[in-house]
C-alpha cells in the first residue's frame, strides 16, 4: 500500500514540476493535458466494457469450475480422511499392484 501512496506522490510531483517548466504556453499545455485525459478515459472506459464482457462470458465457466471443484473435494474428502486415519493408527500400505526392481550393489547389470 505505500508503494502506491509513493508512487501516487511521485506522479504528482512530477506532473507538477513538468507544468512548471513547459516550453508551451498555459492555454496550450492546458489543451494538450485535456486532450491527454480524454484520451487516457476513453481508453480505460473502453477497457471497462470489454472486462465486464468478458466477465460476462468468463462466469459461467467460473462457476461450473468451482462446481468441478466442490465435486473432487467430495470426492476426495473420504479418501483423506481415510489416509489420515491409517497414519495415525501406524497402518501399513499394501504393496502397490506395481513394482519397481530394486537396485543392489552386488548385482550387475
Amino acid at each position: 500500500m505505500a508503494y502506491f501512496r509513493g508512487l501516487r506522490h511521485g506522479l504528482a510531483a512530477g506532473l507538477a514540476v513538468g507544468i512548471l517548466v513547459a516550453p508551451r504556453p498555459g492555454p496550450e499545455t492546458r489543451q494538450r493535458l485535456g486532450r491527454g485525459y480524454r484520451g487516457a478515459r476513453d481508453v480505460a472506459s473502453r477497457t471497462g466494457v470489454g472486462a465486464a464482457r468478458t466477465w460476462q462470458l468468463v462466469r459461467p465457466m467460473a462457476a461450473r469450475a468451482a462446481g468441478a471443484a466442490a465435486g473432487a473435494a467430495r470426492v476426495a474428502s473420504p479418501v483423506a480422511q481415510g489416509l489420515t486415519a491409517r497414519l495415525r493408527t501406524g497402518a501399513r500400505d499394501p504393496e502397490p499392484f506395481f513394482s519397481f526392481p530394486e537396485t543392489r550393489g552386488d548385482q550387475e547389470g
